[in-house]
C-alpha cells in the first residue's frame, strides 16, 4: 500500500454576493463597465482533487470562473506552501471558463485586492487542502465517449475571408472539435466511487449580456446530471483547449438551454463512467516547462508561461496549459503524444489571453485580432505568432520525457 495512487477530493462555495462584479459581456462598452450581478441561479463552486503517490503530490482546482489572473495565483501557491510545506507549483487552479461567474480576470473592473478576491482566495486554498487531508488509496478506471455537443467559432470563407460564427443553430459542420468527454474514476479499495473528473472542451457562453445571475452555466448542470449516475457528489469539471470552439446552444440566454447541453454532456459523462476501464501500473510524475515570452504588442511586458505535464500511467497523462488554447492545438498535442490518453486542460493558472494557431493570424477575427485597448498584463491578445505551437513543442518534450525517461 506504501505506493498506493492516493486520491481526495473537496470543495467549496465561492458564489459572490449580490452587487458584485460579474465577468465577461460587460454591460457597457463605452463607458466599459461590467454587469452587476442581481443574484445567483445556482452555486458559483471551486472544486477541488488530490493526487500523491511516493514523493510526489499535485492538487488541482477547478473554479466556475473565466479563468485566474498571476496576481491570484501567486498568492494562492504562496498560502498552499505556508499551510502544507509543498511547493507551491504543487498548486494548479483552473477556471472552468464560466462566463457567468465573478470578475477575476479585472477585464471590465474589479482588482485583486477586493474583498471578494481575497475570499474566494481562501476558500480555493481551502478545498486544495482539505483534498490533501482527504487522500486515501485509490484505483483509477478511465473512460471517453465522442459527442455531438460543439462547433468551432471561427469560419474561414470559400473568399478567404473570416467569419465569426457565434450562433449555430443549423448544427452547421465547421472545422475542427474535440468530441471527447473523458471521466477519470476514482473508487476505493473496496471498490465504490468516491470521485470523478470529467473533462470536455466547449466555452460556456450560453448565458451572455442580459443575465444578471452567477449560474456555473453548463458545466455545473452536467455535473448535476452526471451525479445521478456517478453515485458520487466529488465531482469535478475540467475545461479542454476550447479557445475557438462553442457548445450548439451557444448565446441563446436560455437557462432551459443550459440544462439541455448539461443533461447532453451530463448523460455522454455517464456513458463514459460505465465504460470506464481500469488503468494498469499507476505511476505519478511531473515535469514543467516554464518561460517569459515576447508580448505581441507591448515590449515593457512579457508572457509568463508554466506548462505542466503530469503523468499518472504509461497509457495516460494530463496538461495543464493557461489561457485560451485553440482547439488545434490539442488535437496537436495529442496527435504526437506517446501516451494513448493526453488529457489537455486549459484555462491553468495565470491567464495569457487567446493562444490562437500561426494560420489563425492570417485570418485574424475575434481572439486574434489586438485589442490594444486591454490592460497590457491582463490582454486577450498578447501571444506573438508561433507561440502556440512553441507550447506545443515544449509540452511534447514533457510528455516523452514523463514517458520515455528522457526528452526526444
Amino acid at each position: 500500500m506504501n505506493n498506493s495512487l492516493l486520491f481526495g477530493t473537496s470543495k467549496r462555495d465561492i458564489t459572490p454576493p449580490t452587487g458584485s462584479l460579474m465577468a465577461a459581456f460587460p454591460a457597457s462598452r463605452n463607458p466599459m463597465q461590467a454587469r452587476v450581478a442581481e443574484g445567483a441561479h445556482d452555486p458559483i463552486m471551486a472544486r477541488a482533487f488530490a493526487l500523491r503517490q511516493g514523493g510526489t503530490t499535485v492538487a488541482v482546482v477547478a473554479a466556475d470562473v473565466v479563468s485566474f489572473q498571476w496576481p491570484d495565483v501567486d498568492h494562492m501557491r504562496a498560502a498552499f506552501a505556508d499551510r502544507t510545506g509543498l511547493s507551491p507549483k504543487s498548486l494548479i487552479v483552473c477556471g472552468t471558463h464560466n462566463h457567468n461567474g465573478p470578475e477575476c480576470t479585472y477585464m471590465f473592473g474589479g482588482s485583486p485586492d477586493d474583498p471578494y478576491i481575497a475570499e474566494m482566495r481562501g476558500r480555493v486554498v481551502e478545498a486544495a487542502c482539505e483534498a490533501l487531508d482527504k487522500l486515501a488509496p485509490t484505483n483509477l478506471l478511465v473512460g471517453s465517449v465522442d459527442t455531438d455537443l460543439s462547433y468551432n467559432r471561427r469560419r474561414i470563407l470559400p473568399n478567404g475571408q473570416f467569419q465569426q460564427l457565434n450562433k449555430n443553430p443549423d448544427r452547421l459542420r465547421n472545422g475542427p472539435v474535440d468530441p471527447k468527454g473523458t471521466v477519470l474514476r476514482f473508487d476505493s479499495g473496496g471498490g465504490g466511487p468516491v470521485g470523478a473528473v470529467l473533462h470536455f472542451a466547449a466555452h460556456p457562453v450560453i448565458m451572455t449580456t442580459p443575465n444578471r445571475l452567477f449560474t456555473a452555466e453548463y458545466p455545473g448542470a452536467a455535473l448535476r446530471h452526471f451525479q445521478v449516475e456517478a453515485e458520487t457528489s466529488e465531482l469535478v469539471f475540467l475545461q479542454g483547449a476550447c479557445g475557438d470552439t462553442h457548445p450548439y446552444q451557444a448565446i441563446t440566454d436560455d437557462f432551459e438551454a443550459v440544462e439541455k447541453m448539461g443533461e447532453g454532456l451530463g448523460k455522454a459523462a455517464a456513458s463514459a463512467w460505465q465504460q470506464a476501464e481500469p488503468e494498469p501500473e499507476l505511476n505519478l510524475s511531473i515535469e514543467r516547462w516554464s518561460a517569459n515570452l515576447p508580448h505581441r504588442y507591448s515590449p515593457e511586458h512579457t508572457v509568463r508561461i508554466e506548462a505542466t505535464a503530469v503523468r499518472l500511467s504509461p497509457r495516460l497523462a494530463m496538461v495543464f496549459w493557461q489561457g485560451e488554447p485553440f482547439v488545434e492545438l490539442s488535437l496537436s498535442l495529442q496527435w504526437r503524444s506517446p501516451f494513448a490518453r493526453a488529457i489537455v486542460v486549459g484555462y491553468s493558472l495565470g491567464w495569457i489571453g487567446y493562444v490562437p494557431t500561426r494560420q489563425a493570424y492570417e485570418f485574424g477575427g475575434y481572439g486574434v485580432d489586438l485589442y490594444e485597448n486591454d490592460p497590457p498584463e491582463f490582454s486577450r491578445t498578447s501571444v506573438q505568432p508561433g507561440a502556440g505551437e512553441q507550447i506545443v513543442d515544449r509540452t511534447a518534450d514533457l510528455l516523452h520525457k514523463l514517458r520515455d525517461g528522457a526528452y526526444p
